[in-house]
């Protein structure tokens, strides 16, 4: 394992590299999640004059977890099998539980909670 370093678009990238980091995450449904669509909502009625390009709810996620150890493109459809199904093996233990979401922080890339 190594230490996460963030990447932003912005950021120099090894030529032949492909400026992708694979991730894992989560859906978010605000269908079942009334108060999460009254915040996203608001943050986007708040940002909306922002140069900020707002996505589609069916793109809104949680990310668990960012693979920073080699590009998205470098990993292989057998170690993408291999990680999916040791996520879910480990993601079948965790009961449901609520979270508190908030202090939306905008950067130049997203908004973040």
């Amino acid at each position: 394992m190594k230490p996460f370093t963030f990447q932003q678009g912005k950021d120099l990238w090894e030529e032949g590299k492909t400026p992708s980091l694979a991730h894992a995450y989560v859906p978010v449904d605000l269908g079942r999640n009334p108060e999460l669509a009254e915040l996203v909502h608001g943050i986007r009625a708040a940002t909306k004059a922002d140069p900020i390009t707002h996505v589609g709810d069916e793109w809104l996620h949680i990310t668990l977890c960012q693979l920073s150890s080699k590009s998205a493109a470098e990993v292989t459809a057998a170690e993408r099998q291999t990680l999916t199904a040791e996520l879910a093996r480990q993601m079948q233990g965790i009961a449901p539980f609520t979270i508190t979401v908030g202090s939306a922080l905008a950067y130049g890339t997203e908004v973040a909670a």
